[in-house]
């Protein structure tokens, strides 16, 4: 249930990025697909460290503010 809210989510924002309005993402455009596969990633990778957030090293600590930077980018 959560994994579709999120994808939904991740639709919204390449939506976004792209046209500035809300629409659906063409996965049979490689570009558009590769695009939100990374941004899967990125936001699943946040939500790994999201839940280990009060044991963080500054390591880690530093990982989650960098791969925030990254999905600001796309």
């Amino acid at each position: 249930m959560m994994k579709a809210g999120l994808l939904k989510s991740i639709e919204l924002l390449i939506a976004e990025k792209f046209t500035g309005n809300v629409r659906t993402v063409d996965f049979n455009n490689p570009s558009e697909k590769a695009i939100h596969d990374k941004l899967v990633s990125l936001v699943d990778k946040m939500l790994r460290l999201h839940k280990k957030k009060n044991s963080l090293t500054p390591t880690a600590e530093r990982e989650l503010a960098v791969t925030d930077e990254k999905i600001d980018e796309i």
